[in-house]
């Protein structure tokens, strides 16, 4: 009589198991690969993001002291320390009046930035006391590694930011 063992024996061979392990791991590479590539764009995002948002509050800034100190304001693109209202808008800006600088905002070097409007290559947007810009209306455009961000400025000195998109999208840039 043949007897039969309550434990039934039954598992993968070696082969078997180092073939699902391989698998595996080339999965997990592929997923954190992509995963990390995704992590570093949504940064520069993000970066792009901050930085057209900071320009947005340079130009607001600059309209309300013109209005609450009733004087002319000039929101200049270059770097603060030069004074000099040079135009180099991807070096940052700064809010300069008859009593000197006010504030200023430097941008990191990846980014650069280029006015498009009237009168053509502007190098400060004056503010006056009514809180008009005197007829310099135009765009902003903020490009970082492939994404635009677009700041558009009316004759009312009033703005309005638009939406992030890659550069192909537009098909004008920096």
């Amino acid at each position: 009589m043949y007897l039969k063992s309550k434990y039934a024996t039954s598992a993968f061979s070696l082969v078997e198991v180092l073939l699902v392990l391989v698998i595996l791991i080339l999965l997990a590479k592929q997923t954190w690969t992509s995963n990390l590539a995704n992590l570093f764009a949504r940064t520069d995002y993000e970066q792009l993001a901050l930085s057209q948002h900071s320009l947005a509050r340079g130009l607001t800034l600059a309209r309300q002291f013109a209005v609450q100190a009733k004087q002319a304001v000039s929101f200049c693109g270059g770097h603060h320390l030069e004074s000099s209202c040079d135009g180099s808008w991807s070096s940052g800006w700064y809010i300069q009046s008859d009593t000197g600088i006010k504030t200023y905002h430097l941008f990191p070097s990846d980014i650069q930035i280029r006015w498009s409007g009237f009168p053509a290559n502007k190098k400060q947007i004056d503010f006056y006391e009514s809180g008009h810009s005197g007829y310099q209306n135009g765009t902003f455009y903020l490009c970082q590694y492939g994404f635009i961000a677009r700041i558009v400025l009316n004759q009312s000195g009033r703005f309005y930011l638009m939406d992030i998109t890659t550069l192909s999208e537009l098909g004008e840039g920096c």
